[in-house]
């Protein structure tokens, strides 16, 4: 469906994003059709809260893929290793800091993706998300998060086929 300025209206693919959560929702609730009421709820909210760009086609680069495959492997590995350390290791817990990070990567499903990809990295929760850049807890060293963030970030704008804006 098209407006008037080319750009495909919010209508467009409303079928499939509605199918697909209820779908989800079907799968959550192990089929229980007594959750339908609060499942219809959460499949309207999840469609109007819906972060992606109407019409804005995903596009994922093979080489970027193979690139992002296994850093996020090694992100994951790390991580599972790294959190199980520390909640066996009678030492004191790492220093906490807030990071605002900004953007560097276009709107769209990139940002997105990066934004929920930060919380498999050791030490990081992704806080606030805005227009200008997120907002990160850290635990740990922040410097050595930070180098971990812009590597993140370039492979994902890989992944994407984008490029990275210069300001961050």
């Amino acid at each position: 469906m098209l407006q008037d300025d080319g750009k495909r209206s919010r209508w467009a693919g409303l079928p499939w994003r509605v199918a697909t959560y209820a779908t989800i929702w079907w799968i959550i609730a192990e089929g229980d059709a007594r959750s339908f009421w609060w499942g219809a709820v959460a499949v309207v909210f999840a469609e109007r809260a819906n972060p992606f760009v109407a019409g804005r086609r995903l596009r994922i680069s093979l080489w970027g893929l193979l690139q992002f495959l296994p850093a996020f492997l090694g992100l994951t590995l790390r991580g599972a290793a790294e959190v199980a350390w520390r909640a066996l290791s009678p030492r004191q817990p790492p220093p906490m800091t807030l990071l605002s990070y900004p953007w560097r990567l276009a709107p769209g499903h990139g940002r997105v993706f990066f934004a929920n990809l930060i919380n498999v990295m050791p030490g990081t929760l992704c806080v606030t998300d805005r227009n200008c850049g997120l907002t990160i807890h850290i635990l740990g060293d922040t410097a050595r998060v930070l180098a971990g963030l812009r590597r993140l970030e370039i492979l994902v704008g890989r992944l994407f086929g984008e490029g990275l804006n210069r300001h961050g």
